[in-house]
C-alpha cells in the first residue's frame, strides 16, 4: 500500500517515521487521520512528447520576441533614428520609402538628392531639423506621423516634410529652370516663376537660355529649408537684356535704308530711327553688330559695334574707307587743278568741280588778271580732316563738308613787281557733291583766319606751274626746298632742304666715300641765290649757292667735327625728282625686314643687280664699304654686291639707306628689343653700330655718326653664306 505525507503529499516508504521532504512525523499524522489509500494510475511521459512540448515553448518564446522587436522597430522613436541613419549613409531607396510630403505625395529623385546634400553639407543643422511626433515648428523640418501597419500588427510611422518653393527671375520664354536636374512645374507671374513643391534640402538650381542672339547656362546652389513652406527668392544675374538701337540723324542717314546686321540676320529701323527692345543680348561685349545704310555712292557699313548696354546710339557717317579715299583723291585732284588753272588764269580745264564753282573760280582769276596779278606756284601737300567730315542731304543730292588745307609754294606778281615763291597754307571748309556717280567740288571758300585742318596728310606732285606772264616771278632764286644728290658716282651725297620761309630754311647733308660726313637740322639764312648756315658750337658754317638747277655747298674751316678725315662737305648737288626713299620703323617693319626689304616699294635682298639696272636704269653713285660695293640711285638707296664680283650678274647682298629719323638706342630697343650686338667702329667714319641678327641669316645695322648720337645710315645684309 502506498503511503503519502499528509502535509506535503510526498510519497513515503512504510518504514519512514518522518517525511523526507517536509520533515513531518508520520506517527502524528497516523494518529490524526486514518490511512489514505491513493491509487497512482499516471503513465510516464515519452521522449517524443517531451520534444513536442519543448518546441511549443520555443515557438511561444519566438512569437513573444518578435512581437516585442516589431513593436520596438516600428516605434516613432526608432523611425526617427533610422531616418537620420539612412540620410547620413546616403541610402536613396530607404529615404524614398521612409519620407513623404504632408499630403502623402512621394519624393522624387531630386528631392532625395537634396535631403542627402543637406545632411552631407550641413550635418549639425540637419540633425537639429529632425523633430518629434507631430512636431513641425520653426526648428524642425522633418517630423513623424503614424502611417499604416507594420506586419499587420504594429503602428507604422513615416517622416513628413513641408512643401518648399523657390521664386526665380523669368523675363524670357526661352528660359528653362531645373532643380537637381529635374524640370518642375512653374507658376509664372510678373516676370518671375515659382518652382515647387519640392522637399526641404540643398538644391542645384540650373538656368538655361537658348535665344536667337544669346545662349548661356548658369548654376547656383540654393537652400530650401522653410518649415512653413514660405517662398525662397533666388536671384541670378544673367547679364542679358533687350537692347534699343537709336539712329543718329545728323549725318544724312535715311532710316528706311538703314539696318542692323547681326550675323546673317537684319533688323530694320522704324521711321523714327529706332529698333525697340531687340534681343535679348548678352551685355558682356561678346556680341558685335554692324549698321549698314544705303547712299547714292553705295552701301556704307560701320565698324563692329559692341553690344554692352541696353541703349546704343548708332552713328553712320556715310563715309567708309573706300569713300573716304575717293574724297581725299578728289580734294587732291582739285588742289592740283586749282594751282595749275590759277597760273594760267583759265578754269576751262578744271574737271573736278561743278559748273557753278568753275564760274566762281574763273571770276576770281579774271579779277587777278584785271589787277595785273600773275600767280605761280606748286602744291606740296594737302590735309583732309575726315574726323570732322559731315554728310548732308539736300532735296535731290548729298553733300559732304570737310575741313581741308592746301600747303603750297606760291608767288603773286602784281603790277609788274617781282615776287618770290614762299610757303603758304590755304584752308577752307570744302563742299563736295555726288553727281552722276562721281564727286565734284561745289565750294571751297578760303578762310584765311581758320586753323589748319588736321587729319590725313597726302603729298602732292610739287609740280611748279609758272604764271602766264613768265616775267612775273623769278623762280631761280626763290625756291630751295626738296631733295638733292651728288652726281659723282664715287660719292654718296644727299642734301634735304625743308621748312623754307622767306628768310631761310633747314637742311640735312650727308656725304660718304670710305669716310662719312653728316649734319642734320641745320638752319640757313637766304640772301638771293646764296644761303649760309648759322655758326654752330664748333664755329662751322656751310655756304649753299643755288644756280642753274644745282646747289653747291662749301664748308668753313671749323667743320672738321662733322665728318671723317677723308671726306668734306664741298660738293655739288642735283635736284632729285620724287624725293629720297623714306626709311621708317612701323608696325610692319620686322615683317618686311625678314622678307629682305629695308624700305617698302624697293628691291629686296637676293635681287640681281642686272634686274634693277634694267628696270631703273644706271645707278648714280658707287661706294665701297665693309666689303661691299653699293650702287646708289637718285632716291638715296644703295644696293650692295660683293666687292670683287661682276656687277651685272651678282645678287644684292646688302641694302643701305640714309635715315629719315634720328632713332635713339632707346627707341630701337622699344621697337625691336635688345640688340644682338653693338660696338664702336671708326674705320669708315662711323661711331656706334647697333645690330640685330635674324634666324634667316639677315643682319640689320644702325650706324651712327662718329662722336654723335645722330643716325647716319641703316644697312640690311644677308650673312647667310
Amino acid at each position: 500500500m502506498n503511503r503519502f505525507c499528509l502535509e506535503c503529499g510526498a510519497k513515503a516508504q512504510p518504514s519512514d517515521l518522518v517525511c523526507t521532504e517536509c520533515g513531518t512525523k508520520f506517527v502524528e499524522q497516523e494518529q490524526v487521520q486514518p490511512d489514505i489509500i491513493v491509487k497512482n494510475n499516471k503513465t510516464p511521459m515519452t521522449k517524443k512528447n517531451k520534444v513536442i512540448a519543448l518546441l511549443a515553448v520555443l515557438f511561444i518564446s519566438v512569437l513573444v520576441g518578435l512581437y516585442l522587436f516589431g513593436n520596438s522597430y516600428a516605434s516613432a522613436e526608432n523611425t526617427l533614428k533610422r531616418f537620420h541613419k539612412v540620410v547620413v549613409g546616403k541610402d536613396s531607396k530607404a529615404i524614398k520609402k521612409l519620407v513623404e510630403f504632408e499630403d502623402g505625395a512621394e519624393l522624387s529623385k531630386g528631392d532625395v538628392k537634396a535631403i542627402i546634400a543637406f545632411g552631407d553639407k550641413e550635418p549639425k543643422k540637419f540633425t537639429k531639423s529632425i523633430g518629434s511626433w507631430g512636431d513641425v515648428s520653426d526648428s524642425f523640418l522633418f517630423a513623424i506621423k503614424q502611417s499604416g501597419k507594420v506586419f499587420g500588427l504594429f503602428d507604422g510611422y513615416k517622416i513628413i516634410v513641408p512643401n518648399q518653393y523657390v521664386s526665380v527671375p523669368f523675363q524670357y520664354e526661352e528660359l528653362e529652370y531645373t532643380l537637381n536636374g529635374a524640370k518642375l512645374k512653374m507658376a509664372i507671374e510678373d516676370g518671375r516663376a515659382v518652382i515647387g513643391p519640392v522637399a526641404p534640402g540643398i538644391y542645384e538650381l540650373n538656368a538655361e537660355y537658348k535665344g536667337e542672339y544669346a545662349e548661356f547656362i548658369q548654376t547656383k546652389q540654393i537652400e530650401l529649408l522653410e518649415p512653413y513652406g514660405e517662398v525662397v527668392f533666388a536671384e541670378l544675374d544673367f547679364d542679358i537684356s533687350d537692347v534699343t538701337f537709336r539712329l543718329n540723324f545728323s549725318y544724312g542717314v535715311d532710316p528706311s535704308k538703314t539696318r542692323i546686321l547681326i550675323g546673317a540676320k537684319e533688323l530694320a529701323f522704324d521711321q523714327e530711327g529706332t529698333i525697340e527692345s531687340a534681343g535679348p543680348f548678352p551685355l558682356d561685349g561678346s556680341v558685335k553688330v554692324k549698321a549698314i545704310s544705303e547712299f547714292p555712292w553705295g552701301v556704307v557699313e560701320t565698324e563692329d559695334i559692341i553690344v554692352d548696354e541696353s541703349y546704343i546710339s548708332i552713328n553712320i557717317h556715310g563715309l567708309n574707307h573706300d569713300v573716304e579715299k575717293e574724297i581725299v583723291d578728289t580734294v587732291l585732284a582739285y588742289g592740283e587743278q586749282y594751282i595749275a588753272s590759277r597760273a594760267t588764269a583759265n578754269s576751262n580745264d578744271v574737271t573736278t568741280v561743278t559748273n557753278e564753282w568753275k564760274k566762281v573760280m574763273q571770276e576770281s582769276y579774271d579779277y587777278e588778271s584785271e589787277n595785273k596779278g600773275y600767280f605761280s606756284g606748286q602744291l606740296d601737300e594737302i590735309q583732309v580732316d575726315l574726323e570732322r567730315a559731315q554728310v548732308l542731304e539736300d532735296v535731290d543730292t548729298f553733300r559732304v563738308t570737310v575741313p581741308v588745307s592746301f600747303s603750297l609754294q606760291g608767288a603773286l606778281n602784281q603790277n609788274g613787281k617781282g615776287a618770290k615763291l614762299s610757303a603758304e597754307v590755304e584752308s577752307c571748309l570744302i563742299e563736295i557733291v555726288y553727281v552722276e556717280d562721281e564727286w565734284k567740288v561745289a565750294k571751297c571758300e578760303l578762310d584765311w583766319f581758320s586753323e589748319e585742318a588736321g587729319g590725313t596728310i597726302v603729298e602732292a606732285s610739287k609740280t611748279l606751274h609758272k604764271a602766264s606772264k613768265e616775267e612775273a616771278v623769278n623762280l631761280e632764286t626763290s625756291m630751295w626746298g626738296g631733295y638733292w644728290q651728288v652726281e659723282d658716282k664715287q660719292i654718296n651725297g644727299n642734301l634735304a632742304i625743308y621748312d623754307e620761309t622767306e628768310e631761310g630754311f633747314y637742311f640735312d647733308i650727308h656725304v660718304a666715300s670710305g669716310h662719312v660726313g653728316d649734319m642734320q637740322n641745320v638752319y640757313a639764312l637766304k640772301d638771293g641765290n646764296v644761303a649760309k648756315s648759322i655758326k654752330d658750337e664748333y664755329g662751322c658754317v656751310i655756304t649753299l649757292t643755288k644756280n642753274d638747277g644745282e646747289i653747291s655747298t662749301e664748308e668753313g674751316p671749323d667743320c672738321w667735327a662733322w665728318h671723317g678725315a677723308g671726306i668734306n662737305f664741298d660738293h655739288t648737288f642735283k635736284f632729285v625728282e620724287g624725293g629720297l626713299v623714306q626709311f621708317a620703323i612701323d608696325e610692319a617693319f620686322l615683317d618686311i625686314i625678314k622678307q629682305g626689304f629695308l624700305v617698302k616699294g624697293t628691291y629686296p635682298l637676293g635681287t640681281k643687280l642686272k634686274t634693277i639696272i634694267n628696270e631703273k636704269g644706271a645707278y648714280n653713285q658707287v661706294e665701297n664699304l665693309q666689303g661691299a660695293t653699293y650702287h646708289f640711285y637718285g632716291n638715296g638707296i644703295g644696293y650692295g654686291t660683293f666687292i670683287y664680283d661682276e656687277v651685272d650678274e651678282e645678287d644684292v647682298i646688302s641694302i643701305m639707306v640714309g635715315s629719315a629719323h634720328d632713332y635713339t638706342r632707346g627707341e630701337l630697343v622699344t621697337y625691336l628689343g635688345e640688340p644682338s650686338f653693338e660696338f664702336e667702329d671708326a674705320s669708315e667714319g662711323y661711331g656706334l653700330i647697333i645690330g640685330y641678327a635674324f634666324e634667316n641669316g639677315f643682319e640689320l645695322q644702325f650706324r651712327y655718326v662718329m662722336n654723335s648720337d645722330r643716325l647716319g645710315v641703316v644697312v640690311l645684309t644677308d650673312k647667310g653664306d
